[in-house]
């Protein structure tokens, strides 16, 4: 059984995190009771930066002496900017 805690008491954030981690299986929804779409309106936007928030992390987790990783920092920071300038140039917060 995988148990998920809640970060900031907000669903949305809860949930990016839960996706961001690859938890979000069919079993999760069984278990959450209802899917929950946030690809649309403002809710995806919100969506966006939670995703990113958590992807960013790993710029520091990889040059931490933990993972001494140089060259993962160097791609999580280059996906990040890849995905705000996507996000920029068509205004879908896609991650």
């Amino acid at each position: 059984m995988i148990s998920v805690g809640s970060c900031w008491g907000d669903r949305e954030w809860d949930l990016a995190i839960a996706e961001y981690c690859g938890i979000t299986k069919p079993a999760f929804w069984e278990g959450y009771g209802s899917r929950v779409d946030n690809t649309l309106g403002e809710a995806a936007i919100r969506r966006l930066f939670y995703l990113l928030y958590e992807h960013q992390k790993y710029v520091v987790i990889s040059m931490s002496s933990r993972r001494d990783d140089p060259a993962g920092a160097h791609r999580y920071a280059s996906e990040c900017l890849a995905i705000m300038e996507n996000f920029k140039r068509t205004g879908r917060p896609a991650f």
